[in-house]
């Protein structure tokens, strides 16, 4: 299955080992779990547990970063 960009890439994507490929979904292949999470926007990225952990890290939140992404 070819990757398809369908949106803006994940800003943790070189960080994340899933996204680098250093470790593997157990339950996706790791092509279908990029388009579905990594190539999302703010829709995916929500969804996915790594990013609302770096995102608390920083200390920001979902909605403020939800609203941030909305206007670029």
């Amino acid at each position: 299955m070819k990757e398809q960009n369908l949106g803006n890439k994940c800003k943790y994507a070189g960080e994340c080992p899933i996204f680098q490929g250093i470790e593997v979904p157990h339950n996706m292949d790791l092509t279908i779990w990029r388009n579905v999470f990594c190539y999302r926007g703010m829709k995916g990225w929500v969804n996915c547990t790594r990013f609302r952990s770096l995102e608390k890290d920083t200390g920001k939140t979902i909605i403020t970063a939800a609203r941030h992404n909305a206007f670029r």
